[in-house]
């Protein structure tokens, strides 16, 4: 089913319903085009998840860590859009960080298909043929 995200204010519910479902050591992948709102989505599960962090993409750090809240696991954001090969994120200890206690959020997580985990969420982010409205399906997997 997909869910329409016509405004900010649409995907800040929707996070905040999704942050019900999350419990400690999930993964969720995101998968959708530059722009969709993958970041904006993250942004504010992590806030509603406890997280006084800053959210930003780490687009040339590939991963950022938020540790600031009461929780006794962290946030591990991936952004792998920058990768070439299912080898640069097994490189970055790729295994044992989603087999970790923590959440870990993954976006662009279709560039690691190949050694997604048995155990995961996957959105997918995506525009309408016009680019207007926005829409997420979920998948368990």
């Amino acid at each position: 089913m997909k869910i329409p995200l016509k405004t900010k204010r649409d995907a800040k519910k929707f996070a905040i319903e999704f942050a019900k479902k999350v419990k400690k050591g999930d993964n969720i992948f995101l998968i959708g085009e530059l722009g969709v709102g993958k970041t904006f989505f993250t942004r504010e599960l992590v806030r509603k998840l406890g997280f006084a962090d800053t959210v930003n993409s780490p687009s040339f750090k590939l991963i950022n860590e938020y540790t600031q809240s009461i929780n006794d696991f962290n946030i591990l954001h991936f952004d792998l859009y920058r990768l070439d090969s299912t080898k640069d994120a097994e490189y970055l200890g790729w295994d044992d960080y989603l087999a970790s206690a923590d959440i870990c959020i993954v976006e662009w997580a279709e560039k690691a298909r190949d050694i997604w985990p048995l155990d995961f969420t996957v959105l997918y982010f995506e525009y309408d043929e016009n680019f207007d409205a926005r829409f997420v399906s979920v998948s368990w997997g």
